[in-house]
């Protein structure tokens, strides 16, 4: 099954802090990876906790296809969405394995069949953790937290990815590893993949679409060519890049 997600007039604030005053973007389609730029306090992780439920906003709607998020219980919604927030640490006393086999759970699963252990088995492959599988979650690392936090997801067979600056805790190789991961579970599973970023050079390698959050009402959305723009860049992060298209056919920015 292919969802879409859609943002109506969505209005948020913390106390008398307005983050969204009337919001709309979308709809985002399975088959897409679609990335949301902005400053540091434009909104991205508040938009992501809004669409996953953490956060309820004062008026507007979120729509999962054609159905309001809102009327829909926790557990329901968790079936489709997943959150995998900035920090993703855990002191529980389970092991990477342990945990993928308890994200089962969503799903009211309260046996383990051959077929769960394959699901657990290939998502530790595929995300290349497969010799983590026998550590315990409080000795990982933050990147191989985020990871395991993206395999657990694979393992439900969520259908929509919120990912809040996945690649924050990984270097340069990891960075590009996981995100081409990310890019083959769209393509692959028809999965809805979105993250926010900061790297604007990896936002242009991988994107289908972007989104640029501006002030309380505006958001910019569209491909990386149409929207992140020299100019635009100037002025949502105040500085000056160079745009220069590379021999890939990809756009690269280089600050000045």
């Amino acid at each position: 099954m292919t969802l879409s997600i859609s943002i109506n007039d969505l209005r948020f604030s913390y106390g008398p802090m307005q983050v969204f005053e009337s919001l709309s973007l979308g709809p985002f389609h399975g088959g897409e990876f679609i990335t949301v730029l902005g400053p540091n306090a434009s909104g991205k992780s508040t938009l992501f906790k809004c669409i996953s439920g953490i956060l309820q906003p004062q008026s507007g709607d979120i729509r999962l296809g054609k159905d309001s998020v809102f009327h829909s219980p926790m557990r329901e919604r968790l079936k489709y969405i997943g959150y995998l927030p900035q920090s993703y640490n855990s002191r529980k006393s389970i092991t990477v394995f342990e945990s993928l086999l308890m994200a089962l759970k969503v799903h009211g699963q309260t046996r383990v069949s051959q077929q769960d252990l394959k699901r657990v088995e290939e998502a530790l492959t595929q995300l290349q953790i497969a010799s983590l599988s026998e550590r315990y979650l409080s000795t990982l690392s933050g990147g191989q937290m985020q990871r395991v936090g993206i395999a657990q997801m694979i393992v439900r067979e969520t259908k929509i990815l919120l990912l809040d600056e996945p690649t924050s805790a990984l270097d340069p190789y990891n960075q590009i590893d996981t995100l081409q991961q990310l890019k083959q579970l769209v393509e692959s599973k028809n999965l809805l993949v979105m993250v926010t970023l900061h790297d604007l050079n990896l936002a242009a390698r991988f994107s289908d679409r972007v989104v640029i959050l501006g002030d309380k009402t505006t958001a910019t959305c569209g491909t990386i060519e149409e929207v992140v723009t020299k100019e635009t860049i100037q002025q949502i992060y105040n500085i000056d890049v160079d745009v220069i298209k590379h021999s890939s056919g990809r756009m690269v920015y280089v600050p000045v």
